[in-house]
């Protein structure tokens, strides 16, 4: 059975008006703490290095204030998103990119499902963030369930 980004999303990985981390490195522990507290990641470390590697193959800032870092590792429980809506734009770097992002998706996946399910809800969501209306609606939501009506909204259209 696939998982959607909707269904990957829960209300402990989401979180709205975060103050901005002072590197990447801060951002990753804190969005690695809450799949950690949620039970899809059984070890932060490993799944860290996860998102390091695939930091050092091609970039994960997308521009527009956008950054979507994901990781395959197996530690990962279940194909889980994490979001986070940061106050204040942080800078971030991404392979020979950069830019400033308020936006940031976190993609866990388990390494087995990694050639479909990885790829597929990156292809969505990269689709998703293309969309105006889903794009004004995460920088307006109030909510969590704010969130999961844009994804209601817009998803059908992509998938």
């Amino acid at each position: 059975m696939e998982i959607t980004l909707k269904d990957a999303l829960s209300e402990a990985t989401a979180e709205l008006d975060v103050p901005a981390f002072a590197c990447k490195a801060d951002l990753f522990r804190h969005m690695v703490t809450l799949l950690e507290k949620n039970g899809s990641v059984s070890d932060a470390e490993k799944f860290i290095q996860s998102l390091n590697r695939r930091e050092a193959e091609a970039p994960t800032y997308m521009g527009e204030f956008v950054a979507i870092p994901h990781g395959k590792c197996d530690s990962v429980r279940r194909p889980t998103v994490a979001f986070l809506r940061l106050r204040e734009p942080m800078w971030y770097e991404s392979n020979d990119d950069a830019g400033e992002v308020s936006l940031i998706f976190m993609l866990a996946v388990p390494k087995e499902e990694a050639s479909t399910g990885h790829l597929r809800m990156l292809a969505n969501l990269s689709m998703l963030m293309m969309e105006e209306d889903f794009v004004q609606t995460l920088w307006k939501a109030e909510s969590y369930q704010d969130i999961i009506q844009a994804f209601d909204r817009c998803s059908a259209e992509v998938e």
